[in-house]
């Protein structure tokens, strides 16, 4: 139970003893529980890795640095304290950082609140600029100034100096060459020498005169007049409206009579246009009467065997087996089976291979079995417009086509 005692002092001349310790505010201290600091009752969980209480001794395990302040606008030390420093409540072991100056400054509070310019030790290198410098040197084309700046010489290197990488290679002619094989004229930029196009070989020509020209087609056309224009033009005009050219002449009886001439047997007088007969080889002339006869013995292919007339025939005829004469038909002529008349074969002379294909830049061979290697080659797209290609004539028999763009349905002619 409580005692209370209000007289204003008491003496004791021996010991106050307590069996136990202290649990308020206005108990008495035991002298056991002063030394090992039993009143404090624990350590904030925030600050239990930096104090610890070890035989009544309360102990700092690690360096304190209260804050750490990283300030990006003042650009001095002076500016900090001026503008920032009392805003930041610094005390003593708080770091500061300006960002602002080129070379960034760190700076710890050593005493005071850091108002001024003595509560703060700047932390850096133990090395001064001058130091550094002093550690650096220069070699071959490399020098070191003063001041710390480092020079160059190129002229003192080539490449003779620098050993080659495996992926920046020096220059060598052979890989050029393997590097160039493996291009094409996708990978090389247009220059002043421009390359083909269908737009830029349709501007570069035009038409003039009676002949028009689409450059957006590449197609020519030959300006027609309509007929009815020309009866109205014509029709009242003859000869006599038309200048003679110098090929196509006038006829006239002087150049009719120019235009023959007498041979074996013929007598011609082209001043008069006569024509006469005169006996030769195989051909008598009786004058008295104007009478001519043949005289078949000297005749040329004709001659009397036995008491009958026999005819020499020429190359190419012969007697067939009734005894009718024939024609020994020679390469590239034949007989129409229907009216039997003679007549060329197209297929010895002329071949066409319609639906054809070609892939740009790249040759095709055309067997066309014509027997001659000179030939002449047409090309005709599926609009039956002319196509420009390059043609190679490899033999008798066979030649090679090679078109700037990919072509399909297209008409190839080949004839002699």
């Amino acid at each position: 139970m409580p005692f209370n005692n209000y007289a204003p002092q008491y003496v004791f001349k021996g010991q106050v003893q307590s069996d136990t310790a202290p649990s308020a505010n206005n108990d008495l201290v035991r002298k056991q529980d002063v030394s090992g600091l039993s009143y404090i009752s624990s350590i904030a969980s925030g600050s239990s890795s930096y104090l610890s209480v070890t035989n009544g001794e309360l102990s700092v395990s690690n360096l304190l640095v209260t804050d750490v302040i990283v300030n990006t606008t003042d650009a001095s030390l002076s500016a900090y304290i001026t503008n920032s420093a009392s805003g930041d409540n610094l005390g003593v072991g708080d770091i500061v950082i300006l960002t602002a100056p080129t070379d960034n400054l760190m700076y710890i509070v050593k005493a005071g609140t850091g108002s001024q310019a003595s509560d703060y030790e700047e932390i850096q290198s133990s090395l001064t600029s001058a130091e550094i410098v002093a550690l650096l040197t220069g070699g071959t084309g490399i020098s070191v100034a003063s001041n710390g700046t480092i020079a160059i010489d190129f002229t003192e290197f080539d490449t003779d100096s620098i050993t080659e990488g495996s992926s920046n290679l020096f220059y060598s002619s052979s890989l050029f060459d393997t590097d160039f094989g493996g291009k094409s004229t996708s990978d090389l930029s247009e220059g002043s020498n421009l390359y083909y196009t269908d737009a830029r070989a349709r501007t570069a020509v035009s038409a003039s005169g009676d002949l028009s020209y689409n450059n957006s087609t590449g197609v020519f056309n030959v300006v027609t007049y309509k007929s009815s224009d020309f009866d109205l033009d014509f029709g009242g005009k003859d000869t006599d409206d038309l200048s003679e050219g110098s090929t196509n002449q006038y006829f006239t009886d002087a150049r009719a009579r120019a235009s023959l001439s007498g041979g074996s047997g013929i007598s011609y007088d082209s001043s008069t246009g006569q024509i006469s007969v005169d006996s030769g080889d195989g051909l008598i002339f009786d004058i008295s009467t104007g009478e001519m006869s043949v005289k078949l013995g000297t005749n040329k292919g004709l001659e009397f065997v036995s008491g009958g007339v026999s005819m020499k025939l020429g190359d190419g005829f012969a007697f067939s087996l009734a005894g009718e004469l024939a024609l020994n038909l020679g390469a590239g002529l034949e007989i129409d089976s229907v009216n039997g008349q003679l007549k060329a074969n197209d297929d010895h002379f002329r071949k066409e291979f319609s639906s054809q294909s070609f892939t740009a830049n790249t040759g095709k061979t055309i067997n066309h079995n014509l027997g001659k290697k000179y030939v002449h080659v047409s090309i005709y797209d599926s609009s039956d417009q002319l196509v420009q290609a390059q043609v190679s004539l490899t033999d008798a028999n066979n030649l090679e086509i090679t078109t700037s763009s990919s072509l399909t349905g297209v008409t190839v002619v080949v004839s002699i």
